[in-house]
Parts: C-alpha cells; sequence; structure tokens
C-alpha cells in the first residue's frame, strides 16, 4: 500500500485560470485520499523549499507525489525532485499544465529549451498529460514514462446550472486580453461579449464587460455560446499564442462548459476533437464564420447541444476526468494507492 500525495505550490496571481486549475486539481484530489504537501509562502521559504523537501523525504517513503508542472522557476525544479527522492520508493507523476518550449516556438532557443524540458519531464515515474495530440508529441520529442490523457480540465463551479435557455444568437470570450490581439479586427455583425484583464484596442463589434475573479466569473456568462480563440488573426489562429491551441487545452474551454456554454472553437485546437465527439460546440475554421454559424443554428439544434454540454459540466464539478486519469496512471504504473 503506498500513500498519496500533492505537492501543494501556488504561483502568484490573483483573477488567474492558471491559478484557478491548480487549486481546484488540490482540492479534488484532496478529496480522492491525497495528503496535500503543504506549500511555501514566502519568495525565501520558496528558495529554500528544496532543502525543505529534503528534510521531509523521509516521511514521504512508499508514496506517490503528484506534482504540477510546472511548479516553481525552472532553475528550482531539479532540486525540488531531488529533494522528494531522499526518501526511499517514492513515485513521482506530474499533472501538465504547459510545456513553455511548445508555447513559445518563435524562440531563437527553443531547441534546447525543448530538451531541458524533456530532461526534467523524464525524471517523473508517470505523467498526465492534456490530450492525445499533446502525449503523441511528447513521445516524438522523447518522453519514455507511462503516459495517459485526461481529454479536457475539470472546473469547480458553484454557479447553478440552467437546462432551459433562449437562443439569442450570443456569444463570449474571456480571457487574458493581452493574448487576444484579434479582438481589434473582430468585425462580425453578431457582438462578442468580452470578460477579462488586460483590456485595449478592441473594436467596436467586441462589448467590454470587466474582470472577475475565476469562480465569480461563471455566474457573468449568460450567453449561448463561449469563444475559444487565440493569436492576432481573425482568419485563424496564428502566432505563439495561437499555434499553442494545437496542443494545449486552455482552461476557459471548461469554464465555459461547467457553465452549460457549449463552445466556438478552432477546429485545428487540440482539444477541438473532444468538443466534436461530445457534440459541445461547433468548430470553425475562421471568426468570418460566426455570423452564418450563430444564424444557422434553431432553438432544437441549441437546446440539443447544450443538454449534451451539461452532462460534461457535471462530470467536471464532481472532477470526473482528473480523478480517471489518476486511476489509469496509477494502474499503468503498477502503484496501489489503495
Amino acid at each position: 500500500m503506498m500513500n498519496k500525495y500533492i505537492l501543494g505550490w501556488q504561483d502568484s496571481g490573483k483573477n488567474n485560470g492558471g491559478l484557478k486549475a491548480k487549486s481546484d486539481v488540490e482540492y479534488i484530489l484532496s478529496k480522492k485520499d491525497f495528503k496535500i504537501i503543504p506549500g511555501p509562502k514566502s519568495k525565501l521559504t520558496k528558495l529554500l523549499y528544496p532543502y525543505i523537501l529534503n528534510y521531509k523525504s523521509k516521511t514521504l517513503e512508499n508514496s506517490v507525489v503528484l506534482i504540477q508542472y510546472p511548479t516553481a522557476k525552472a532553475f528550482q525544479r531539479n532540486a525540488i525532485l531531488r529533494g522528494i527522492r531522499k526518501g526511499k520508493n517514492i513515485k513521482i507523476i506530474f499533472l501538465i499544465h504547459d510545456i513553455d518550449a511548445l508555447r513559445f516556438i518563435n524562440d531563437n532557443n527553443q531547441e534546447n529549451k525543448i530538451k531541458d524540458e524533456i530532461n526534467i519531464l523524464n525524471q517523473a515515474d508517470g505523467l498526465i498529460v492534456l490530450n492525445d495530440i499533446l502525449l503523441k508529441k511528447l513521445e516524438l520529442l522523447g518522453i519514455d514514462k507511462p503516459m495517459v490523457s485526461m481529454g479536457i480540465w475539470d472546473y469547480l463551479n458553484p454557479v447553478s446550472l440552467k437546462e432551459k435557455v433562449k437562443y439569442e444568437e450570443k456569444v463570449c470570450y474571456a480571457g487574458n486580453l493581452l493574448k487576444a490581439k484579434f479582438l481589434s479586427k473582430y468585425n462580425q455583425k453578431h457582438l462578442l461579449n468580452v470578460f477579462g484583464p488586460n483590456s485595449s484596442n478592441m473594436s467596436k463589434a467586441v462589448i467590454y464587460h470587466g474582470q472577475f475573479s475565476p469562480n465569480e466569473l461563471p455566474a457573468q456568462l449568460n450567453y449561448n455560446f463561449g469563444l475559444v480563440w487565440d493569436g492576432d488573426s481573425v482568419d485563424t489562429c496564428s502566432g505563439d499564442y495561437g499555434m499553442y491551441l494545437k496542443y494545449n487545452d486552455p482552461h476557459k474551454v471548461s469554464l465555459y462548459i461547467s457553465s452549460g456554454l457549449p463552445v466556438i472553437i478552432w477546429k485545428e485546437a487540440a482539444v477541438a476533437k473532444f468538443i466534436q465527439q461530445h457534440h459541445a460546440g461547433i468548430l470553425i475554421e475562421s471568426l468570418s464564420e460566426i455570423d452564418k454559424v450563430l444564424s444557422k443554428i434553431n432553438q432544437d439544434d441549441y437546446y440539443q447541444m447544450r443538454m449534451n454540454t451539461l452532462k460534461l459540466a457535471r462530470l467536471m464539478r464532481k472532477g470526473y476526468f482528473l480523478d480517471k486519469s489518476v486511476n489509469k496512471l496509477l494502474n499503468l504504473m503498477k502503484v496501489s494507492g489503495e
């Protein structure tokens, strides 16, 4: 029998989706017999944390430790892993949130960064990744450890779900608007209702509604669809952030779905296949399709799509996708977590 732990580490950021994702993971796993290893609170204790883990490693023997990746600054990660590994029979799992070497494709030093990142990831005994496309990419890059795909993020959402919603062809977008350069070029007849920090340079077809915390935001999303788009173009998702959608599962997808909103998503996004399989949204190539797509849908079409979305929402709110992937990986690693 092995004990199960999750490394508790929260990076700074107030109204931040990444912070919400990590805190949701901690809460979900804490209800599944994972004990939280308290993380550092101050800058000083973050620097000293590898030594603290070294000291605690005896208490972690014969256990599984899940680490949300990336955790800490790059220079600290190897030290944290060494600190944990001081104990005997400790299995480490990485739950992948982001792969920075894939996020910034125009970095001149990308090849070396990929190599460094793969070396760190291969120090784990198993990995939980976001989707099958990222899993295959990591295999090609040299990951040789057991991996499972989560499919989509869970999202703990306190707002009550409504089954019957009138279809009014309304669409919203939520996220860090600094990355959403396309908002200055959006010119469809259907107005885009936008939420998030760093608002600037938005077209007249965009209505800005302000910034809310991840727990407050779902109550504001009284629309029919949530848009998943990134980059500086309305014709396709482009640039570092746009291209990263080919590997990443944006947390906003789960924000929308857990709030009962089907999504409109770039057809080449990694998570688009999941949306298509569950009939929980519409895949588009260009934002120029939005007017036609929204006008073509009738109330019955929308009702069915929303029912499919609500099924996913209820699973997300229970932590279904994370729980399933953790259990699958533990079986692959031949680890008994009972």
